[in-house]
């Protein structure tokens, strides 16, 4: 058996054990290395705030110092833990990885780690399973999942009429006329049906005058009765607008709602895919818009715009995680370090201080103010309560 031991880039054999003979170390200062900080592994990154970014600077920064993010403070952590110096760089296509079936390639930070030109990737990259077979993850540093941000409906001061506002008025107009037609209907057909027609006095057998119970106020107050009795109108018309995700949640799901939505973003002219987050946003706040995005994302841009909500919770469930080559020797050390800054609360730490205490000039916002975001919606009109509505956005 070889005895090898991890240099700068590689594994250098340092001895050999034969059965019998036992150990025979050919390289014994191999062993004898004071420190292990003298191991520089390179890292590959993309720019996505929160997670890293550049660093605001008057002067001229080099190095590591460039950069700073949520992704920047946990790399820092986790090298001073296993003991190895870094160097951040940039992808150059600017990518996170996904598999060309053209070419039948991978790209960006994947292929860095496949072709061993980078040890250590980091940031927001989704642990899944084709990029499993190819590169390495670590234990998941943060979980996370799909979720809707929309905008925060206008508030209106309360009147008279309040209750009428689950429905458009041209909804209540076509109730009033269903009503009276209805109550009309009723008045007509016992008008002609011989079993609505009785006689007023029974007992009174020679009498020929009869009477019939649906009169024209009978009639209406029938309708209206029934109405009651069958509880209030609450139409439950539920119906999405413009959605975004990547396509593998809907293109590759077998869940019929999800295949259903990816078919409908497939045909909608014009089109409903966007091509960056700000693009989406932008369409939210323009109003009448739902986006998918990632719930670390959304809170983050929650937290900085208070025209802004998310809607119920998550729609599926994944992390992120710190991606290395195959096989690395550096992936178990960095998972421990990942679960040791866990259970001491620092990632949660660190998260806060990216996601809520750096937010600028918009703390003003009330994030309490449940008054506000919860329960509020537009009046349903006549094309949502005639077919579900479906529009969807998506972002590669």
């Amino acid at each position: 058996m070889d005895v090898l031991k991890l240099k700068q880039h590689s594994l250098a054999k340092v001895g050999e054990w034969e059965t019998g003979a036992g150990v025979n170390i050919s390289d014994p200062g191999a062993f004898f290395d004071s420190s292990t900080m003298n191991v520089t592994l390179l890292v590959v990154t993309i720019l996505e705030t929160p997670y890293v970014m550049h660093r605001l600077s008057s002067v001229n920064l080099t190095g590591n110092d460039r950069y700073e993010g949520f992704c920047i403070d946990l790399l820092r952590s986790i090298a001073g833990m296993v003991g190895f110096e870094y160097s951040i760089q940039l992808v150059p296509d600017g990518k996170y990885g996904v598999f060309d079936y053209e070419s039948g390639e991978w790209n960006g930070i994947v292929r860095q780690l496949m072709d061993k030109k980078a040890d250590l990737a980091v940031g927001s990259m989704t642990i899944n399973y084709a990029r499993e077979s190819v590169i390495d993850f670590t234990k998941p540093f943060m979980n996370l999942g799909i979720s809707i941000l929309f905008k925060v409906p206008t508030t209106q001061s309360t009147r008279l009429f309040s209750f009428m506002n689950p429905l458009a008025i041209e909804i209540w107009l076509y109730v009033l006329a269903a009503y009276i037609l209805v109550s009309l209907t009723m008045f007509l057909v016992a008008r002609f049906s011989p079993y609505e027609w009785h006689n007023p006095h029974p007992c009174d057998v020679d009498n020929d005058l009869v009477q019939n119970q649906f009169s024209m106020s009978n009639s209406f107050w029938f309708t209206i009765g029934t109405l009651m009795q069958q509880g209030s109108l609450n139409p439950k018309v539920k119906y999405f607008r413009d959605f975004r995700y990547t396509n593998s949640m809907f293109q590759d799901s077998m869940i019929d709602t999800y295949k259903k939505m990816w078919r409908y973003m497939e045909n909608k002219k014009p089109s409903v895919f966007v091509s960056t987050y700000k693009e989406g946003i932008d369409r939210v706040l323009e109003g009448n818009y739902a986006f998918l995005m990632e719930s670390t994302m959304l809170d983050y841009i929650v937290q900085r715009n208070c025209n802004l909500t998310q809607i119920g919770g998550l729609l599926d469930s994944k992390g992120y995680g710190i991606a290395t080559p195959m096989g690395s020797p550096w992936r178990d050390k960095i998972s421990l370090a990942i679960l040791e800054l866990q259970e001491k609360g620092e990632i949660q730490m660190m998260y806060d201080k990216w996601w809520k205490h750096n937010r600028g000039d918009l703390d003003h916002c009330d994030r309490n103010d449940k008054t506000n975001k919860e329960s509020k919606a537009n009046a349903l009109d006549v094309d949502n309560i005639g077919e579900n509505n479906v529009e969807f956005s998506h972002i590669d």
